[in-house]
C-alpha cells in the first residue's frame, strides 16, 4: 500500500512488517480500511501531507486515535479459516444493555468505555439471559478477562453471555 507524500515524486510504501505490526497490536479493527481511509484523506488534503520521515509516526497516531475513539471498523472474518464457522448474529435493541452501557461509562475510564464497551452489540435477550456481541474472539478473550465482572454487575439481573461471530450488517 503507498501513501502521497511531500517532497518525493513517488509515493512512501508501507512495508508488510509495519502492517503485520499494526494488525497484531488494533486486533479488533480492520487496519487495511483505516489505512485506506488515511490515504484518502491524505489526497484529499494535498497540503497536510507528511514527509516520509513523519509517515509512520503519522499512520501510527491515526490508527491510535481511531482505536482510542472506538470509531474503526472490525477486522473481517477470514473465509475458510476457523471464525468462519461462527454464527452469524442479528443486533437487537435491548434496553438492558442501553441501561447497563450506561452504568459502564459512569465507572470506567471513557478510553476503557470506548475501546471496550462500545463496540459492543446486543444480540439476544430473554427473561434470564442477554447475549452481547463482541468484534472477533480476541477482543472476546481479552474483554472476558478484563471487564466480564463490571459488565455482569452493570445489568444486576439477568446473567450476560459474551459471544462473537459475524454480525448482521457489518
Amino acid at each position: 500500500m503507498t501513501f502521497p507524500v511531500i517532497g518525493e515524486d513517488s509515493p512512501w510504501e508501507l512495508t508488510k512488517e509495519k502492517l503485520a505490526e499494526w494488525e497484531d497490536t488494533f486486533e479488533a479493527m480492520d487496519v487495511v480500511q483505516l489505512l485506506r481511509r488515511a490515504r484518502q484523506w491524505l489526497r484529499d488534503n494535498p497540503r497536510k501531507r507528511k514527509t516520509p520521515g513523519g509517515m509512520t509516526t503519522f499512520l501510527g497516531a491515526w490508527l491510535e486515535r481511531k482505536w482510542n475513539g472506538g470509531d474503526y471498523p472490525p477486522r473481517p472474518l477470514e473465509p475458510g479459516g476457523p471464525e468462519s464457522e461462527l454464527p452469524t448474529f442479528a443486533p437487537i435493541r435491548s434496553e438492558r444493555w442501553l441501561e447497563a452501557r450506561e452504568v459502564l461509562r459512569s465507572v470506567l475510564d471513557p478510553d476503557e468505555w470506548r475501546t471496550w464497551i462500545r463496540p459492543l452489540v446486543s444480540v439476544g435477550e430473554t427473561a434470564d439471559d442477554v447475549a452481547i456481541w463482541a468484534p472477533s474472539p480476541g477482543f472476546l478473550h481479552t474483554l472476558s478477562e478484563t471487564y466480564a465482572d463490571q459488565i455482569n454487575r452493570a445489568f444486576d439481573g439477568p446473567s450476560v453471555r459474551l459471544v462473537t461471530g459475524h454480525l448482521e450488517g457489518r
